[in-house]
This record gives C-alpha cells, structure tokens and sequence, in this order.
C-alpha cells in the first residue's frame, strides 16, 4: 500500500496550530550558527508521546555554489521524559507569554546571540512568540522568562551547540 494514514501530531513538520495532538510544543532555536533546530514534543490520546529534533544545516561554501543544505531528523525524549517536560513547560505559562519588547534585548552586531520562535499548543488553544538572548555568547541577562525558557529547552534537550559534521 503506497498511502500513509496518519493523523498529524509531532512527526511532521505541519503547522502547530494544525495539529491533531492534545499538546504540543516546538522550539525553532538558532544559536548564531549555520545550524537551525526545531525540537518538537508532542503528546495525543490517540498516539501517544512523540519527540522530534531537526537539524538544518546550511552549508552553500562550495565553489560551485550548489546548496548543500542537509537536514537531520532524529527521535529524542526530553531528559525528565514527556510527562515530567510537559508539566516544566505549563508551569512557564507559556500559552500567555508574548513576542520580545525590542528594548528588552540589543544585540551587537559583532557578537553572537541565540533565536528561539516557541510555538506552543494544548487543549485547542494556541500561541507563538518569539525572543533572542545573549547564549552562547555572553553571560549577559535577558528578561527572567526569556532565561527560564531557554534554560528548559538546554537542560531537556542537550544538543551540541557547534557540532561536528
């Protein structure tokens, strides 16, 4: 049978809010790298736990200049496993949470910073929000809820920040 019923949880990369899982949350993170990673979890009644990390590694330094883009897809279970990652991230309030004040965060042009779009959907309703900080540069703060979400999303999901190829 080439046709693959399914109904849309984690697995794929659809949009959050499209998604048939009770909860869901996904994490598209940029640490001043060539690497983009989006870290989805999702949890459904109807199948269960699922845990996904994509690695999107652009790479165009040919002298060719073909696109060498490679994309990385693994399983991953969060480090206090899903149940204990979805009650961290209920306890963040993230389903409130709003987009960066532009003056909360100015980062130097000559310094690296990190990118995080935190979408986030649980019980029908839905959020998205986005916010930059200092990591993995500097130490310097950024608002307090930003740190708390960054702070999960390093301590669960413990990916290396410059990896090897």
């Amino acid at each position: 049978m080439p046709f693959l019923n399914f109904g849309y949880t984690g697995d794929r990369l659809f949009p959050v809010s499209k998604s048939d899982a009770d909860f869901e949350f996904r994490a598209w993170v940029n640490y001043s790298t060539s690497i983009d990673r989006v870290v989805t979890i999702s949890s459904s009644k109807d199948f269960g736990f699922a845990g996904k990390l994509l690695e999107i590694r652009k790479n165009t330094f040919t002298r060719s200049k073909t696109d060498n883009t490679t994309f990385k897809q693994i399983n991953i279970v969060p480090r206090s496993g899903f149940e204990g990652f979805i009650a961290k991230a209920d306890s963040l309030k993230l389903l409130e949470e709003k987009d960066q004040v532009a003056e909360g965060f100015t980062p130097a042009l000559h310094s690296p910073f990190s990118l995080y779009v935190i979408e986030i959907k649980k019980n029908g309703k839905v959020n998205q929000f986005r916010f930059n900080t200092y990591f993995p540069g500097s130490k310097e703060p950024v608002e307090d809820k930003y740190q708390r979400i960054q702070k999960l999303i390093a301590e669960e999901f413990q990916f290396d920040v410059y990896p090897n190829k």
